[in-house]
């Protein structure tokens, strides 16, 4: 009830807004979204996967849809399975996946197209202890040149990981500043 994921949905555009608007850098959301989405990178609260295609198999479904080029995309792909903890199980199908690999390949699937923004609804919900770390790791990694935007109910993991905390209430902000 405190509006995180519908704030995450209006960034996307995934739901309609009643009032307001918010730009991320120049693009403002009620007039260029194509244009932003070309630069977001997107860990939503329910994972959209496909059962049938294995993880690496999502990561290149994920590279054409962002119509990015990257040069070495087999390298990246091992990089991010790596750094999720997935390098094992890249050519499992992702219907055999627990719950808390498919919290990880959709966190790795966020990364696809080199985003400069990265929306992550609750991305380590339902992960064991170990992955979580892996998921922290690549996320202090990004940070250096992706502004990410995570939403959280564990106190310990935002501040860990945020240069900035908010607290929304109802859709309000109610405070923001460091984790200090």
């Amino acid at each position: 009830g405190a509006g995180k994921s519908t704030l995450i949905n209006s960034i996307c555009g995934l739901v309609n807004r009643n009032y307001g608007n918010a730009k991320v850098f120049e693009f403002d959301i009620n007039h260029n979204l194509r244009k932003i989405r070309k630069r977001l990178g997107v860990v939503s609260q329910f994972d959209v996967l496909w059962d049938e295609l294995t993880g690496i198999e999502h990561m290149q479904l994920f590279q054409l849809l962002k119509r990015v080029e990257i040069k070495n995309f087999e390298a990246l792909v091992e990089r991010r399975l790596g750094d999720v903890g997935l390098r094992d199980s890249g050519n499992l199908m992702v219907g055999k996946y627990s719950g808390g690999m498919r919290r990880r390949i959709s966190v790795a699937l966020s990364t696809m197209g080199n985003p400069n923004v990265i929306l992550m609804d609750e991305p380590t919900t339902g992960m064991d202890p170990v992955s979580r770390r892996h998921v922290w790791s690549l996320i202090q990694k990004l940070k250096d040149d992706t502004a990410i935007i995570m939403t959280t109910h564990a106190m310990e993991e935002a501040e860990i990981l945020s240069d900035k905390l908010i607290v929304l209430d109802h859709g309000m902000l109610k405070c923001a500043g460091t984790p200090l």
